[in-house]
């Protein structure tokens, strides 16, 4: 071989190994920048898991706290947390610290939470009067299905809903009048209520409801059977079980269970969230209803509204006792979502979405990674 060919197999081979070297070098760096990048995510994936963890401990018993910094192996990886009440603007706040390693990379969470109370909306509520029979309405009755701020006062703007839902029928008489909302356009209350604001020989799908819990969307939004008679006799929030309507404190607030056999006659309705007037033979009658409620009124028989309901209204019997006369005189019931939602109020965590309805709940006021 010439000397030219040795020198040029000598050349060839040096490029080949600078190459080769450079090659293997950024190949290590990728793959070291693809392994931290890997353990990167999954330690804020361990640390995010942790922490839905926490607030799901705090949404079970708003009473848990963690003091002393605490240590747990998760997802393979290492878990320090912290749950302490601190003070922030003058307010009580709770501060949820996590911290998480994985492969050498480390995350943070820090949480500012705080206990609050939020009402909910039943969604299976069909108008501003739900009913299971046929119905009339006589003397000066109004059943506006608009919207209605929480002291009656009319809220414009296709928020509402119908004036009247019914399995039955409906007759219309005296001087009543009937109003509501349907698909964004508002119907203001006249004799007859425009067509638009009433339907009747309605179905309610899967059945209608034989039960409050079940009006509230039953097990699926949380409202397992029971659980509003359950509520009632905790006393949470004010509320009140009794089965006599003589042992009631005024004004009613939170859920007010009234399960008797018979009539509550001239019931004093003075109060707000939500009134419960039934038994499970579906014969508990609320009878001339006198006073201002603000929220949700469910019963088995309604006879004859005199006061004033601003929220909503359901019956559950299919033949009422005393008849079919929903109200009279001077009664009005307006449809307020504002009142039904103010009236009915949990502690509720927003962050933790999955949380069954009956938890109590915390709202993260900021959530800093």
């Amino acid at each position: 071989m010439g000397q030219s060919a040795v020198i040029m197999v000598v050349t060839v081979a040096i490029v080949f190994a600078i190459v080769s070297i450079n090659t293997n070098e950024r190949t290590n760096d990728v793959s070291e920048k693809a392994l931290s990048y890997y353990a990167d995510n999954v330690s804020q994936n361990i640390c995010n898991s942790a922490t839905e963890m926490l607030l799901t401990e705090i949404a079970d018993d708003e009473e848990f706290r963690i003091e002393d910094l605490e240590s747990v192996e998760m997802l393979n990886g290492e878990v320090e947390y912290t749950i302490k009440d601190t003070v922030i603007s003058g307010k009580d706040k709770i501060k949820i610290k996590v911290n998480a390693k994985y492969g050498g990379e480390e995350s943070e969470n820090i949480i500012i939470a705080s206990l609050v109370e939020e009402g909910f909306i039943a969604k299976p509520i069909q108008a501003a009067v739900t009913t299971n029979n046929d119905i009339k309405t006589i003397g000066t009755l109004v059943i506006d299905g608009r919207e209605h701020d929480e002291d009656g006062n009319l809220i414009v703007g296709g928020e509402g809903t119908l004036g009247v839902w019914t399995t039955g029928s409906l007759n219309q008489s005296g001087n009543s009048h009937i109003g509501g909302t349907n698909t964004g356009s508002d119907y203001v209350p006249s004799r007859p209520g425009n067509a638009n604001s009433i339907k009747t020989s309605q179905v309610w799908e899967g059945g209608y409801p034989d039960s409050p819990d079940k009006v509230l969307g039953g097990e699926e939004e949380g409202f397992e059977e029971g659980y509003l008679m359950e509520v009632a006799k905790s006393g949470d929030n004010g509320s009140q079980y009794v089965t006599s309507p003589s042992d009631l404190t005024y004004p009613l607030k939170g859920i007010t269970y009234v399960e008797l056999s018979g009539s509550w006659n001239a019931a004093n309705i003075n109060g707000s969230g939500i009134l419960i007037v039934h038994n499970t033979d579906l014969d508990a009658i609320i009878k001339t209803p006198r006073g201002t409620f603000k929220g949700l009124v469910i019963a088995d028989d309604i006879d004859k509204v005199h006061g004033t309901i601003i929220g909503g209204l359901v019956g559950l019997s299919p033949s009422p006792a005393t008849g079919n006369c929903v109200g009279n005189g001077t009664g009005k019931i307006l449809y307020s979502k504002e009142t039904i939602e103010k009236g009915s109020q949990k502690t509720k965590v927003d962050k933790v979405a999955s949380l069954p309805t009956d938890t109590r709940r915390i709202v993260v006021d900021s959530w800093i990674e």
